[in-house]
């Protein structure tokens, strides 16, 4: 199974709580597909076959703070959060984590809340200039 390691950051605030910390560390390290959880320069290192978005809610859940994916690994990764705060009337949000693997694919993994039900897509562009929409975002 392959795994893949994540660096998530926690808003612990000025000083750790360790309490909580110690707790989501525990948690993390007893859940079925994820081999290792560290606390480490002020971010939760994951390593783990499970999606993205698990690990993060249960950081969030755990932790009882904020918990946001940041990319990490020995090869190239991003990670995109989705918003609609500005233009829509539904509450949508998400993240999604892009990594290139060593045996060359491009595995995309996370997910996306509030949308309607139906068909939907998602589109990735060379850029986030969106000053002439699709001309200029590559």
């Amino acid at each position: 199974m392959l795994t893949s390691k994540l660096e998530v950051l926690v808003d612990f605030g000025p000083k750790v709580d360790t309490d909580a910390l110690n707790k989501t560390l525990s948690e993390l390290k007893s859940q079925e597909g994820i081999k290792d959880a560290v606390f480490k320069d002020g971010a939760i290192l994951v390593e783990t076959s499970l999606p993205s978005s698990h690990v993060l809610e249960l950081v969030a859940s755990k932790s009882g703070r904020r918990a946001v994916l940041q990319g990490f690994g020995e090869t190239q990764s991003a990670v995109a959060m989705i918003s609609s705060q500005s233009c829509c009337k539904s509450q949508v949000m998400g993240v999604i984590r892009f990594q290139q693997t060593p045996e060359g694919p491009l595995v995309a993994d996370g997910s996306i809340d509030g949308l309607s039900a139906g068909s939907h897509g998602v589109h990735v562009h060379d850029t986030g200039d969106l000053s002439q929409v699709r001309h200029s975002s590559g």
